[in-house]
């Protein structure tokens, strides 16, 4: 994911979705495939289940008996969508939380997740079915949206609908005006709470720019340059203007592009993978520029270039090449257009982004002391309905 994780669409079209990708669809003709539930001791139905061996597991299968759960104990959340960041948020949850309900559309994404859990941890887990999250009325703490970014908006409206009020949705928000617009009368009618996950606003990544520019001397940061290939702008660079926000500590004044779409998306060909040139201007002349070529296999690289120097994040690694003090001094006398070589470069090996940034951002989610008043109202909107893109 995002600086650490994150492939090229090319290494990700043969399945492999150790990328930004979540596996997670819509069911649009009413089939569901994963009327799955996983047993467990504080399962409780007045209906039988019918019980068979899925990949070396045994499974129960819910289907419509899934209203009639009766849960009891501390606290309950919902996850919906378990691809690549979907299984880290799980993970998450599952820290905090006696009870996870997951849903996701694929039942052998959902089987392999759950085989990575400690046997233990899965006495925690309830898989769900599309139907089974259409009928949904169990009172939850949290609710997860980590589907693809077209679906968020969908699932969001679904649940408020029903009454819950605390979410956890991963970038982008939503897809258009129209659903932000939507998205901002839900959370003043029914009293939302939402939280965007981007990463980089949760990790110690302006931490360590901090101490390499106090202790090089680097001076103030002017610009900062992301180029790589096939990255998609649209998916990818949200996270970059994040990062920029934060460091400049401001929005954007104003942004320049010229982009192409290929059909090359490793999650759907009927989703856009953006190519391209961004520059967003902020004050003092301050830019961030995003260059991606849909046409190259190489990974991306992010530089920040500071007054008097220069550093790289390439990898777990933020590599520093700045001006000697002499060299600094000679500037002042002379012309400042002036380009000395860079001399000294200084290496520091940082933590996983992601995995450090997930615990920080789930520790600032406050949901408040009526953890049980979860729900206001409750109305039913059809999932298989949902659009499955923009």
């Amino acid at each position: 994911f995002f600086f650490f994780k994150q492939k090229t669409a090319y290494e990700i079209y043969q399945c492999d979705w150790s990328s930004d990708v979540c596996s997670s669809d819509l069911d649009l003709n009413g089939q569901h495939r994963n009327d799955l539930c996983w047993k467990s001791k504080v399962l409780s139905c007045e209906k039988k289940f019918d019980i068979r061996e899925h990949n070396n597991t045994i499974l129960y299968r819910m289907g419509k008996t899934a209203k009639n759960i009766l849960i009891s104990g501390k606290s309950s959340a919902l996850i919906i969508g378990l691809g690549s960041i979907g299984k880290i948020h799980l993970k998450q949850l599952l820290k905090r939380f006696t009870k996870v309900f997951v849903f996701d559309y694929l039942e052998s994404t959902t089987s392999k997740i759950l085989k990575q859990i400690e046997l233990e941890e899965r006495k925690k887990v309830f898989v769900l079915s599309t139907e089974d999250l259409n009928n949904f009325s169990i009172d939850l703490e949290l609710i997860v949206i980590s589907t693809w970014g077209p679906t968020h908006f969908g699932y969001l409206e679904l649940f408020a609908k029903k009454g819950y009020r605390n979410f956890i949705v991963e970038k982008p928000m939503c897809n258009s005006f129209e659903e932000l617009e939507k998205i901002e009368t839900l959370v003043q009618k029914n009293q939302l709470k939402i939280w965007m996950h981007t990463p980089l606003n949760h990790s110690r990544m302006a931490n360590y720019l901090s101490q390499l520019v106090n202790s090089n001397e680097l001076g103030h940061l002017e610009m900062i340059v992301v180029s790589g290939g096939a990255k998609c702008i649209a998916t990818n660079g949200i996270h970059y203007l994040a990062l920029a926000m934060m460091l400049f500590e401001e929005n954007p004044n104003s942004v320049l592009s010229s982009l192409s779409n290929d059909y090359i998306n490793p999650r759907s060909n009927n989703l856009l993978f953006i190519s391209g040139n961004a520059v967003w201007e902020f004050s003092d002349k301050k830019t961030l520029t995003v260059s991606f070529s849909n046409n190259s296999h190489v990974n991306l690289i992010c530089y920040f270039y500071f007054k008097f120097g220069l550093v790289k994040l390439e990898g777990n690694r933020l590599i520093v090449t700045k001006l000697s003090k002499s060299q600094k001094n000679e500037l002042r006398k002379r012309s400042d257009t002036r380009h000395p070589e860079l001399s000294r470069k200084v290496k520091l090996e940082i933590a996983s982004i992601m995995e450090e940034s997930m615990d920080t951002f789930y520790n600032n989610v406050q949901i408040g002391k009526d953890r049980k008043s979860t729900r206001l109202n409750s109305s039913h909107t059809d999932i298989s309905r949902m659009p499955s893109s923009a």
